[in-house]
């Protein structure tokens, strides 16, 4: 849906480049909140922050990842993709924000 959004905010604002880049913004700030409220619960932790970020990526150990802060530190992700959505649509200055997401970005 994200690619056929973008498609028709092209095709409909094309000559109105202004309203283009705001509509688009807003599918981007859509899609990293609703991405963000899905990381927040517990099969996220489980199936991808355990199985796919710790184990295979780190190569932690299992008496590691029983560690209750590393266990929940996932929770991080989804609560910095909800923060930087809200801010960003929300505050007027979305510079910091945008950084924030570009900073996650760049660590996972």
């Amino acid at each position: 849906y994200q690619y056929l959004l973008t498609f028709l905010f092209h095709f409909f604002y094309f000559k109105n480049q202004k309203q283009f880049i705001n509509y688009f913004s807003f599918l981007l700030i859509v899609l990293y909140l609703n991405s963000g409220l899905h990381k927040l619960n517990g099969s996220f932790l489980y199936v991808v922050w355990e199985k796919m970020i710790l184990i295979k990526f780190l190569g932690l150990n299992f008496n590691q990842i029983n560690n209750t802060y590393i266990h929940f530190a996932g929770l991080f992700l989804g609560l910095i993709e909800v923060l930087s959505a809200l801010g960003c649509l929300f505050f007027k200055n979305k510079k910091i924000f945008f950084i924030l997401i570009n900073f996650k970005h760049q660590i996972f």
